[in-house]
């Protein structure tokens, strides 16, 4: 028999990927720092301080075992496996770790991206570097344009679990719109653009939005008004403000052509969605009455983010990771012949989680 487990890193990753338990062969463990990783990097403990000041976070995370995933050693050396890391997992196993594994015959290695290839986050520029090793034996994008242009396995889909979400309700609208993300420098100016007009047509907007650096937390504009964080709030929370909003904002970063969670939150809340992604009108249950593309802060129709409509998308799951656990079992169930293989699969949404 077969059996399949991932690894999850994050409370984001234990959303999206909650189906997989759907699946008698897959098993669900989140990854936690080990009491190594508490004193090295997390924490408030003097050293974890000393290490963050000179950065060398990265440093630690690579030489040592700051996740518990040395516990996993030995469980590792008996029987064959495919080891799937998913966007951040792969950042945080130790070099020598992986390095041990690309040499094991009982063992091969995939990962899955889940961020644009493109993107400017610290994670995504270290997979970057990551990915073209030739330790990985398949590299699977969520991304169908990184798909083509580096010759990846495109996923679809299919990342997107609804077992965790809480039950909706029929509480009252507490806002117009919500946007949640980074303020990362190719979408500030739209990000806050589209904030000021918000206000200036009396919307309700509930605008969260992350520092990614000293300078933007000491220039924060409309201070009073949106909420600047430092360290991303959870997703739990970020479901409440979803599923009390009338309208979700996605704003892709640069050079990103393919939808992020909130496309997702829309469909299974039964949300307006206003975007900027062009690509959204080719999307599975598309609907022109209820999602909008704007390009520009002219094209924004903000008497459409205030209409409160009857909205219903008929989403059945179709986007469940359950299909995702399929399409893994499909390339690898014949790797060693069969029943023999194991896939272990580790996801990280850390851009994903990210609210993107």
């Amino acid at each position: 028999m077969t059996k399949y487990i991932f690894f999850v890193p994050d409370e984001l990753a234990l959303y999206l990927f909650a189906d997989i338990k759907f699946d008698a062969d897959f098993d669900l463990v989140r990854l936690k720092r080990s009491l190594l990783g508490k004193i090295l990097i997390g924490g408030k403990s003097p050293v974890a301080k000393i290490i963050k000041k000179l950065k060398l976070a990265d440093f630690f995370t690579n030489k040592f075992f700051c996740y518990n995933f040395g516990k996993f050693k030995k469980f590792y050396s008996d029987k064959n496996y495919v080891l799937v890391f998913v966007a951040g997992a792969a950042s945080i196993l130790p070099e020598k770790m992986l390095q041990d594994f690309s040499k094991k015959k009982n063992i091969s290695l995939a990962l899955l991206l889940m961020d644009s290839f493109h993107a400017s986050s610290p994670t995504a520029v270290k997979l970057r570097n990551l990915c073209f090793e030739k330790n990985w034996q398949k590299v699977y994008t969520f991304d169908k344009n990184d798909a083509q242009e580096f010759g990846f396995k495109n996923i679809g889909l299919c990342y997107y679990s609804t077992s965790r979400l809480p039950v909706q309700n029929s509480s009252k609208t507490k806002s117009d719109v919500f946007f949640v993300g980074g303020l990362k420098e190719n979408r500030e100016n739209l990000i806050l653009s589209l904030f000021e007009e918000c206000e200036k047509h009396n919307l309700k907007a509930d605008f969260v939005l992350s520092c990614i650096n000293k300078n933007q937390w000491k220039n924060r504009k409309f201070s009073k008004k949106i909420k600047y964080i430092k360290k991303w709030i959870s997703y739990s929370k970020v479901l409440k403000k979803v599923s009390s909003t009338n309208c979700i904002i996605e704003i892709l970063q640069k050079n990103q052509e393919s939808q992020t969670v909130r496309y997702f939150e829309a469909l299974v809340f039964n949300k307006k969605l206003l975007t900027n992604n062009p690509n959204v009108v080719s999307l599975p249950f598309y609907d022109s009455r209820f999602m909008k593309y704007f390009e520009n802060i002219n094209d924004v129709d903000f008497e459409w983010l205030k209409k409160k409509e009857n909205i219903s998308y008929s989403y059945n799951n179709e986007f469940s990771a359950i299909h995702l656990a399929q399409l893994i079992k499909a390339d690898f169930e014949n790797l060693w012949g069969g029943d023999n293989c194991r896939v272990v699969c580790v996801p990280s949404a850390i851009t994903m989680r990210r609210a993107s």
